[in-house]
């Protein structure tokens, strides 16, 4: 066996590894964002920002944090996220 074979194997054994780590993450967070709804006086807060028509004035824009307990991204076709 080649070493790029090796590398190759060592790459696929990796990729399933980091799968089914993201796959038990996501259920956890899942029945943890449940609890949260169940519980009296919790609940979750989702914020939408909208693409911008004009990218242009978006620049110079102050720099912000958001204060969540955690935060998805979820990549579209715009670039530069």
């Amino acid at each position: 066996m080649s070493k790029l074979n090796a590398l190759d194997d060592t790459q696929d054994d990796l990729k399933q590894l980091v799968d089914a780590r993201i796959t038990t993450i996501v259920l956890v967070l899942i029945v943890f964002i449940s609890m949260i709804w169940i519980a009296e006086g919790l609940g979750a807060l989702a914020l939408y920002y909208p693409a911008c028509p004009h990218l242009v004035l978006t620049i110079g824009t102050n720099n912000h944090y958001d204060y969540e307990f955690l935060t998805f991204l979820l990549q579209d076709h715009t670039i530069g996220l």
